[in-house]
C-alpha cells in the first residue's frame, strides 16, 4: 500500500505540472484533479491557481474575501462574502461536499490563525455546472451563523447586475492564497494582482475555443501575472463589485494564456434566487 501510494504521488506530480485547477487540498485533490482516483475529474483545463507576480494583501482593503477550508485538510480555495450569511466561490471547489465538510474563514490574512470561522451547511451549485467544461462553475455557500460583518476585514461587497457588462481593458483586482507560480504549493497569507480584462472573443480564439457568455477573462498578452493553484473560488473585483470568480486557465501566468471566471453578471438573476 505504502509503494502504492507513493507511485501515485509520482504520477499526480508529472500531471500537475500541466494541469491549472485553481483549487488544492494535498495529495487526494491532485490526484482527483488529475483523474487517478476518479476519472470523471481528469480536466483538460486546469482548475484553481494561486496569485502570480503579485502583491502581499491586506485582509482590510480586501474585506470581501474568504479562504474555504476542507475540514481536517486545509484550504483548498478562497470566496467572497455577498451577505452575511451567504458567499459565493468556484462549483469545482464544492462538488465534494457534504462528503467532505467545509467552513469559511473571514478576516484574517493568514489562513492558519485569526479571524472567523463558520461552518458550511449547504453549498447551492449551478444546475448546469459542467465538471469537464467548467462552465457555469460558480456555487452559492450558506453558513451555519451570521460572519460579524461589525468586524475589521469582514464586509461584504456589490454584485454587477444582470447581463452588465465589463469594458475591455478594465483593470481588476483577482486576490488569494494560491501559487506562486505554476506547480508550487499555496501560501499562507493573502496576495493579489491586477489583470485587464479582454474580450470573450480573443479569449476563445486563445484558448482555443470553451469561452461561454458565462465566462470573463483577464490576463496579460506577455503573461506572467494570474491566479493560480488555490485561488479558485476567489473573487475578480473591479468598481467596488465582484465581477468574476476564479474558475480555470491552462497553466498559472503563462504567455497568451488569460485566467478565466465565471462571470457574476450572468448568474445574478440565479444568485439572488438562492440567497
Amino acid at each position: 500500500m505504502k509503494l502504492l501510494i507513493v507511485l501515485l504521488a509520482v504520477v499526480a506530480g508529472a500531471l500537475a505540472a500541466n494541469i491549472r485547477g485553481k483549487s488544492h487540498n494535498g495529495l487526494r485533490s491532485i490526484l482527483v484533479e488529475q483523474g487517478v482516483i476518479r476519472s470523471k475529474e481528469f480536466r483538460r483545463r486546469d482548475i484553481g491557481t494561486r496569485i502570480v507576480g503579485g502583491n502581499p494583501g491586506d485582509i482590510n482593503q480586501i474585506p470581501y474575501i474568504i479562504a474555504l477550508h476542507e475540514i481536517g485538510w486545509g484550504q483548498i480555495c478562497g470566496g467572497v462574502i455577498i451577505t452575511a450569511t451567504r458567499a459565493l466561490t468556484a462549483a469545482h471547489c464544492t462538488e465534494w461536499f457534504p462528503e467532505y465538510p467545509l467552513e469559511v474563514q473571514a478576516g484574517s490574512n493568514n489562513i492558519h490563525t485569526g479571524g472567523q470561522r463558520v461552518l458550511v451547511t449547504a453549498a447551492i451549485d449551478h444546475p448546469q455546472y459542467d465538471d469537464w467544461t467548467l462552465d457555469n462553475d460558480i456555487s452559492v455557500l450558506y453558513l451555519a451563523g451570521a460572519l460579524n460583518l461589525a468586524l475589521p476585514g469582514i464586509a461584504t461587497i456589490a454584485m454587477p447586475a444582470q447581463g452588465a457588462g465589463t469594458a475591455v481593458g478594465t483593470s481588476a483586482r483577482v486576490s488569494g492564497w494560491g501559487a506562486l507560480y505554476e506547480g508550487h504549493p499555496g501560501v499562507d497569507y493573502l496576495r493579489y494582482v491586477f489583470v485587464p480584462v479582454i474580450s470573450n472573443a480573443d479569449c476563445n480564439a486563445l484558448n482555443g475555443g470553451g469561452i461561454t457568455a458565462g465566462m470573463i477573462c483577464a490576463g496579460f498578452p506577455e503573461g506572467g501575472r494570474d491566479a493560480c493553484q488555490g485561488d479558485s473560488g476567489g473573487p475578480l473585483t473591479a468598481g467596488n463589485q465582484v465581477i468574476g470568480v476564479v474558475s480555470w486557465g491552462w497553466g498559472c501566468a503563462r504567455p497568451n494564456s488569460p485566467g478565466v471566471y465565471a462571470r457574476v453578471s450572468y448568474y445574478r438573476n440565479w444568485i439572488d434566487s438562492n440567497l
